[in-house]
């Protein structure tokens, strides 16, 4: 009896099943889904159900780029108003780019392959990056943000790498004085006096050596002189050096009474403080230690003084202080002065630096008597440093002006200095306005006075936060107008107290639309004290991962920010294995791929049985291992799992190289949508940038490259198999191919049409239908299969129960392939012996 002959056609592919391409023993042919194929290597699946072969592997010029061994820690692209640049940043800590022209670019052959930009180099950008360790890698806006655990954060703006920010200033005003101006007086030449420092040397109590400065009658009432100074040895009990002072006439301080001044004395072995009015004299017995920097403030309001020590430029850990009462307004102002009298001749040697006065001057002026409290902020177009530690300064009388002394100046990249002002009309010590309003700009970093006449209600709007530089960490995500930092070794160092423990769980955030400024309160803990692995803004929400969980946070406005866990069951392997596109989130969990669409989490993969046994990067990985580009998640290193969210299906892409060192997606628009990675010992044992899935056709792009034609354009496909019933066995007769291709001039190269029980493209015969393994049909052509060859239930290597036939297309030249249908006409029958 006529056995039935049966045919089944396979056609509207719609993915790749990664659980299938697998070691010979682990085929699960059931968990195929309709339309999926077991191989699909070197081809795409289109959403018309159509196999197309898909070249998408091209090098990128290496000219300008340190040699082979060595290798970027980061390759990825950025794009701003007048730039378009791929940047690479290499293990010796060097910054390199390379001007990309995408819609011009035109495809060269070389050796290897096809080059993209060929004949433009790279050039040096910047040194001095960190060797060592991950990169936090974040464009918002305009600018590119690099952070690193043992580095400031720095940005790159197409032409500089920086430091975000200033540091915090110490003292608003701690500029020196130019002593040069003083009148000199020292019938001995003890005084040494320079620009910014008057040093005396063997100078005895009782000598004629002082120097002053004419400010005019009456003029020096209430100020704020600061300085620096070192005693550096002595003679004897009753050493004196007064450091500051004032008076109204001219010669030595003794056998007057018209002055003050303030100094050091030793007393016995010890060298204390000491403030002198007239006759009368006040110490503290603090001592202080012989050639140690000290820091010195004397404040002045009307008849009252203080005069404090401290041990740090700062001003912030005092040593000793005095307070007491002397006369009302003064016209010279010492420095660096004997006392003039007496019988004592002993030394001493030490100086005085870069003293600075804030004086306020008499009716000079329109403000009015109060307390005027004063700090400072570095500036540039870019960047406003958190502000200094505050100056007050009190007006006893009305109809002043203040003129401020030795105003800092800032760092390198400081372009002006900000001044801002409170004001309250209590006269008391420790007066202080409650609000500070932004009173001038010096836009310049060399200006060191400025004088205020300004009146209250001219002032302009104050600070509204911190401009605190950002923490030190490698996990960024730009969301909802803000950068999120993770992963940090500490918090903000713009403040004394920065934290570098207890960070594991911290996510620290910057300043609504200021990615630059982090105050101290922008920050909130996640769970419990285990690491955060990554974190990936998505529409509303800000994913937060960490080993065991993932969270949400929801808000715009920092007080409006809600956390919720959505999984306590499933987690994320580390900081670069996550990415999102508009259809949901994918990460890598330790168990498989995730897949979040904001209702809820499914595991779209299971490692240990998806392709070659593919299991996910542990937490060292440094480089990036999922990407989202063109509606498709990208998942993987040389061998890419791609992800379509739409159809639920799978593809791939396997690359001709051995390694990859990260996949990264571009996606800013028309010629600019692909993906970048860098390939690790490559073609010929070299290593370059690449690019794949570049969305536009390049000039020439279909020609092979020169020296390596197995990087042209290979596939291999494996339909589903076909299964019959236990005890039964299959009997192929005739397979048709409805797709065009065109034949390579190299027969071995066209695509061969193999039938065979282990889909491993064997050209065994017996294991393969052929002796002699055939080209493929195309446009519909038929190839019949010789009589004699059946595959039985248990000969399959793939199965126990079922017989098995899989039918496969291999071809080492295939630029042109499309597959659109197969058709299998065959009879089952029961099996033999």
């Amino acid at each position: 009896m006529a056995r039935p002959v049966e045919e089944i056609i396979f056609e509207g592919f719609k993915g790749w099943s990664p659980y299938q391409n697998l070691l010979s023993n682990l085929v699960l042919p059931r968990r195929l889904r309709e339309g999926e194929l077991i191989d699909a290597e070197g081809v795409r699946i289109g959403y018309d159900g159509v196999v197309r072969w898909h070249r998408d592997q091209f090098q990128i010029e290496t000219t300008g780029l340190p040699a082979s061994p060595a290798l970027p820690r980061f390759l990825m692209e950025y794009k701003a108003a007048g730039y378009n640049q791929m940047l690479a940043l290499y293990d010796d800590g060097k910054l390199y780019k390379l001007e990309t022209d995408w819609p011009n670019a035109t495809a060269t052959q070389v050796a290897a392959a096809y080059e993209v930009f060929h004949g433009v180099s790279w050039s040096e950008a910047a040194t001095g990056l960190q060797t060592s360790g991950p990169f936090g890698l974040l464009q918002c806006e305009d600018v590119l943000l690099v952070g690193h655990r043992s580095a400031a954060t720095q940005r790159w703006d197409g032409v500089d790498l920086t430091n975000v920010g200033f540091a915090t200033p110490t003292a608003c005003f701690v500029g020196s004085s130019d002593f040069s101006g003083y009148t000199e007086v020292d019938a001995g030449d003890y005084l040494t006096v320079a620009a910014d420092r008057i040093t005396a040397l063997l100078m005895p109590k009782n000598s004629t050596a002082y120097t002053y400065e004419d400010f005019g009658a009456d003029v020096i009432t209430d100020f704020v002189a600061r300085w620096n100074f070192q005693i550096t040895a002595s003679s004897g009990d009753g050493a004196h050096l007064y450091m500051v002072g004032c008076k109204n006439s001219v010669g030595v301080f003794s056998g007057t009474t018209d002055w003050f001044a303030a100094g050091v004395r030793r007393r016995g072995t010890d060298y204390t403080i000491t403030i002198s009015y007239g006759a009368l004299e006040s110490w503290i017995t603090t001592p202080l230690s012989l050639s140690t920097t000290y820091y010195a403030e004397l404040k002045r309001v009307g008849n009252r003084y203080a005069f404090t020590v401290y041990s740090d430029a700062g001003y912030t850990t005092q040593v000793a202080t005095i307070k007491g009462y002397d006369g009302t307004a003064y016209r010279y102002l010492y420095a660096g002065c004997a006392y003039g009298g007496g019988a004592e001749a002993d030394t001493i040697n030490g100086y005085i630096d870069t003293l600075t006065m804030t004086v306020a001057t008499i009716g000079s002026g329109q403000l009015p008597a109060g307390t005027y409290s004063y700090y400072t902020t570095f500036a540039s177009d870019e960047f406003e440093s958190m502000s200094s530690n505050i100056t007050d300064i009190v007006v006893s009388s009305a109809d002043s002006n203040i003129t401020l002394g030795g105003i800092l100046t800032g760092p390198t990249g400081t372009t002006s200095r900000k001044l801002y002002r409170a004001y309250t009309d209590a006269v008391a010590q420790g007066s202080r306005g409650t609000s500070f309003q932004f009173l001038a700009e010096i836009s310049d970093n060399t200006t060191t006075t400025y004088t205020d006449d300004a009146l209250q209600a001219s002032l302009a709007n104050p600070l509204i936060f911190d401009h605190a530089i950002p923490p030190r960490g490698d996990i960024l995500a730009w969301h909802n107008n803000r950068v999120f930092m993770a992963n940090c070794a500490s918090s903000s160092q713009s403040y004394e107290d920065y934290d570098t423990t207890n960070l594991r769980n911290v996510v620290f955030f910057s300043e609504l639309n200021e990615p630059y400024y982090w105050p101290s309160v922008n920050y909130f803990r996640v769970g419990d004290e285990t690491d955060i692995k990554a974190l990936v803004p998505w529409r509303n929400f800000l994913l937060i991962f960490k080993e065991n969980s993932v969270w949400v946070l929801f808000g715009y406005e920092s007080d409006e920010f809600e956390l919720e866990r959505v999984s306590g069951e499933v987690g994320c392997t580390n900081r670069e294995a996550a990415a999102a596109g508009p259809p949901g989130v994918v990460w890598q969990d330790s168990d498989g791929i995730m897949f979040y669409n904001g209702s809820s989490i499914r595991r779209i993969l299971e490692f240990g049985y998806a392709s070659g046994g593919y299991q996910p990067p542990d937490s060292s990985v440094d480089v990036p291992t999922v990407a989202y580009h063109r509606g498709e998640f990208w998942v993987g290193t040389n061998v890419i799992h791609i992800y379509n969210p739409e159809t639920d299906h799978w593809q791939q892409e396997r690359l001709y190289v051995s390694s990859i060192r990260g996949i990264r997606a571009f996606n800013f628009g028309r010629h600019q949508s692909h993906i970048l990675a860098y390939s690790v010992a490559g073609f010929g044992g070299s290593s370059f940038p690449m690019v794949w899935d570049t969305g536009k056709q390049f000039t020439y792009w279909e020609t092979a490259g020169s020296a390596f034609s197995d990087y042209h354009a290979p596939i291999e496909v494996t339909l589903p198999p076909l299964l019959a019933q236990p005890g039964t066995e299959i009997v192929p007769l005739e397979v048709w191919i409805d797709g065009p291709w065109t034949d390579y001039a190299t027969a071995a190269y066209r695509p061969k049409l193999f039938i065979n029980n282990d889909a491993d493209y064997s050209e065994t015969a017996g294991q393969n239908a052929w002796a002699t393994t055939p080209y493929a049909p195309k446009d519909g052509g038929v190839i019949g299969v010789p009589s004699g060859y059946s595959y039985s239930g248990g000969a399959s290597k793939k199965t126990n129960a079922f017989a098995v036939l899989y039918i496969q297309i291999k071809a080492t030249h295939a630029e042109d392939f499309v597959l659109n249908g197969v058709g299998l006409r065959y009879y089952v029958r029961p099996a033999r012996g």
